[in-house]
Order: structure tokens, then C-alpha cells, then sequence
């Protein structure tokens, strides 16, 4: 005969493999969550130091004559822009070194996206997929 009282909709004999079964199910969903900021985190690196390689590509066809004025002043104030954290780390080393535009807009870009993802990924109680 079978346990009358449930816990959350299961038996209360079968309890134990239940509560095993959903640790587990955590335990993948919590991987699953993980690599979901990982992913976002790498993204905003690749997009910042992107946008520093765009820059320089934009200033060589400008160079040669393949981009007109106004593109080439656009993508000049997004380089002023992207020089901004990297002087900044720069002035904030002790020493005479000079930060690296890349690691520094890296660093940058993957904090950002995986912060917010990682706000997303703790908002989201029952994930599914």
C-alpha cells in the first residue's frame, strides 16, 4: 500500500531517491548557468578588443582613401573613448608602464557582460532549458 501523505507532489517513501535525482538536477543546471556567464563574459572581451581592431582598419582604409571623412571622425571618437580606461589603469600603475588598450578594454568588456549575465542567470529561478 502507499504512503497517503506527499511532499511536493511525491510520496514521502520515495523522498530520498527524489531529493537525489534533484540535487543532481541542480547540480547540472547550475553548470548549465555557469557556463551560460562564461559565455557572455567572452563575448564582451571579443566585442571590446574587436571594436579596437575595427578602429584601426577603419583608420587604414581612411589613410588610403577607401572611407570618407565623417566615418573616419565617428570611429576616431570611439578610439578617444576606448583610450579612456586604459589611461586610466595606466596612471593608476605605480610605475612608468603603460597599459595594454587590449587587456584593459578585455577585462573590461568581460566584467560588464558577465555581470549582467550573471544578475540574469541569479534572477531566473526554474530554468528549463
Amino acid at each position: 500500500m502507499l504512503p497517503s501523505k506527499t511532499i511536493e507532489g511525491q510520496p514521502v517513501a520515495f523522498m530520498g531517491l527524489s531529493q537525489e535525482k534533484r540535487r543532481v538536477e541542480n547540480r547540472d543546471v547550475r553548470k548549465k548557468k555557469i557556463l551560460r556567464v562564461l559565455k557572455a563574459a567572452a563575448f564582451g572581451a571579443i566585442l571590446a578588443d574587436g571594436l579596437i581592431v575595427l578602429d584601426a582598419l577603419t583608420l587604414s582604409m581612411w589613410k588610403h582613401g577607401y572611407l570618407p571623412e565623417a566615418i573616419h571622425n565617428l570611429f576616431g571618437l570611439l578610439a578617444l573613448v576606448q583610450s579612456i580606461p586604459s589611461a586610466i589603469a595606466s596612471s593608476a600603475l605605480p610605475s612608468e608602464l603603460l597599459a595594454n588598450a587590449y587587456i584593459v578594454n578585455a577585462f573590461l568588456g568581460a566584467i560588464l557582460f558577465g555581470g549582467v549575465s550573471a544578475l540574469r542567470q541569479l534572477s531566473i529561478k526554474n530554468d528549463e532549458n
